[in-house]
C-alpha cells in the first residue's frame, strides 16, 4: 500500500512538471550554421543538465583508461605487501614454536617479495637465519645473513651485525662474534646487547681486562650481587692472566686498579698474594698477609700465610709465635706452625706442632707433613708408619685450603 502511495506521488509531479514545462512562456532560440531552433527554456535546462553530467562520466571513464596500469600497480604492491606481511607473521610464528623449516621457508619468500617491493628486507633474513641455524644449515644461514647484509642500511646494518654475532656466540664462535660486535658498535658505547654479548665473549677466551673494562657499561643494568660476582671473577682473572704478571710492576699496577671493595676482599687478598709468590716477591706478599693477620687474626690468612715460598721462614715462624694466644690450640694453626718449622728446618718444634695438630684432629695432611718431619729427623720408620697413617686416615676436611696450595685429592682406603 506505502509503494502504491509512494508511486502515485510520483506520477503526480511529473504530471504537474509536463504541464508546467508546457505552459511555461519563456523560449530559448539556438543559432547554428544557419538554422534556428528554438525549445522551451526548462526542457533547455533539463537536456543542458543531462549533457554536463554525461561529459563529466565520459571524462572519469578516460581518466581511469589512461591511470589504470598505475592503478592496477599500486593494487598489485599492495597485495604483495599485505602477502610479505602475512609470511613475516607466520614464519616468526613458527620459529617462536619450533618449526623452523616452514618458518625458514615463509621468511625466505617475505623476504623476496620486500626486496621486490624495494622495501628492506633484514628482518625477514635475520629470522630466516635464525631457523636455518637452529636445523645447522650453516650455509643457508649464511646465505641470509649476506642477503640481509646487502638490503641493510647503516643503521639495519648495526642490527644485523648484532643478529649474526648472538649466533656465533650460541654457537661457541667467540673470536667471530667480538669482531662483529666491534664492527657494530662502532665506538658508540650505548648498545647494552653489545655488552652482554661482549660479556659472554671475554672470559670465555679469557681476556679479563677487556671483560672488566666492558663491565663498567653494565653496572646500569645488572643488580648489585650480580655485578659483585662479575668484578671479584674478572678481578681474579686479571691476576691470574700471564699477560698481567709478566712484570711486578704490571701485576702492582692491576692491584690499584682494582677498586677498594675488590682489594679488600679476602679471597682475592690471597689470590694477590700468590700472585706475588709466582712473580718472585714472596717477601712482599709475607707483608701484606702479615698486617692481614695483625689486623683479623684470620685463620683462612693464616693458612695462606703458611703456605708462602720464598720467604725468610723463621722470621715467618717468629710472627706465628705470636698469634698462638688466639689460635694457639686449634688444630689447623698447628699444622700450619709445624710447616712452617719444617721448612725453617726447626725439625724438633715442628715435630712437637705436628703431633699436637693430631692429638685434637687427626687428618691425611697432618700424618702426611708428619711422615716428612720424621723423615727429615733419619727416622725412616716412624715416618713410613705416619705415611700409613695418612693413606688409612678417615678424618674430617683438610687443614690447608686456598689459592697458594691446591686442596690435595682425597682417598680413603678401606683395610
Amino acid at each position: 500500500m506505502i509503494r502504491f502511495l509512494i508511486a502515485l506521488f510520483v506520477l503526480c509531479v511529473c504530471m504537474m512538471l509536463g504541464y508546467y514545462v508546457h505552459s511555461f512562456p519563456a523560449t530559448v532560440s539556438i543559432d547554428m550554421m544557419g538554422y534556428t531552433a528554438q525549445t522551451n527554456l526548462v526542457i533547455w535546462l533539463i537536456v543542458s543538465l543531462i549533457l554536463s553530467l554525461t561529459l563529466l562520466w565520459l571524462w572519469k571513464i578516460l581518466h581511469f583508461v589512461w591511470k589504470s596500469p598505475e592503478r592496477f600497480s599500486r593494487t598489485l604492491e599492495t597485495r604483495k605487501q599485505h602477502k610479505a606481511e602475512s609470511f613475516l607473521r607466520g614464519g616468526l610464528n613458527d620459529l617462536i614454536g619450533g618449526n623452523y623449516k616452514r618458518a625458514e621457508k615463509q621468511l625466505a619468500r617475505g623476504g623476496e617479495l620486500s626486496e621486490q617491493l624495494g622495501h628492506s628486507p633484514v628482518l625477514y633474513f635475520e629470522n630466516a637465519a635464525i631457523a636455518a641455524d637452529r636445523q645447522h644449515a650453516e650455509q643457508r644461514r649464511d646465505t641470509y645473513l649476506l642477503r640481509a647484509r646487502e638490503g641493510a642500511d647503516n643503521r639495519s646494518m648495526k642490527i644485523t651485525r648484532l643478529a649474526e654475532a648472538e649466533m656465533l656466540v650460541e654457537n661457541g664462535q667467540y673470536a667471530q662474534a667480538e669482531k662483529l660486535l666491534k664492527a657494530a658498535d662502532n665506538g658508540s658505547g650505548e648498545n647494552p646487547r653489545v655488552f652482554m654479548l661482549l660479556d659472554k665473549i671475554y672470559p670465555e677466551r679469557e681476556k679479563w681486562t677487556d671483560a672488566w673494562q666492558n663491565l663498567r657499561h653494565m653496572r646500569s643494568f645488572l643488580s648489585q650481587q650480580a655485578f659483585d660476582e662479575r668484578s671479584k671473577r674478572y678481578a681474579r682473572g686479571m691476576l691470574r692472566d700471564s699477560a698481567a704478571r709478566d712484570t711486578y710492576a704490571e701485576l702492582r699496577s692491576a692491584w690499584q686498579k682494582l677498586p677498594p671493595q675488590i682489594r679488600n676482599d679476602k679471597e682475592m687478598i690471597i689470590l694477590y698474594a700468590g700472585s706475588l709468590v709466582e712473580n718472585g716477591h714472596g717477601e712482599e706478599a709475607e707483608r701484606l698477609l702479615a698486617g692481614r693477620i695483625k689486623a683479623a687474626q684470620d685463620l683462612d690468612y693464616i693458612q695462606a700465610y703458611s703456605q708462602l715460598r720464598g720467604i725468610n721462614y723463621r722470621k715467618a715462624l717468629h710472627n706465628m709465635d705470636l698469634w698462638t694466644d688466639t689460635h694457639g690450640d686449634d688444630p689447623i694453626f698447628l699444622y700450619c706452625r709445624a710447616k712452617l718449622a719444617f721448612r725453617a728446618e726447626a725439625y724438633t718444634l715442628a715435630g712437637e706442632y705436628i703431633e699436637d695438630s693430631i692429638k685434637r684432629r687427626p687428618s691425611t695432611e697432618a700424618f702426611a707433613l708428619w711422615g716428612q718431619i720424621l723423615e727429615a729427623r733419619d727416622q725412616p720408620q716412624a715416618a713410613l708408619a705416619a705415611y700409613r697413617q695418612s693413606l688409612f686416615n678417615e678424618a674430617g676436611a683438610a687443614p690447608v685450603a686456598g689459592e697458594l696450595l691446591p686442596a690435595p685429592n682425597r682417598k680413603t682406603v678401606s683395610s
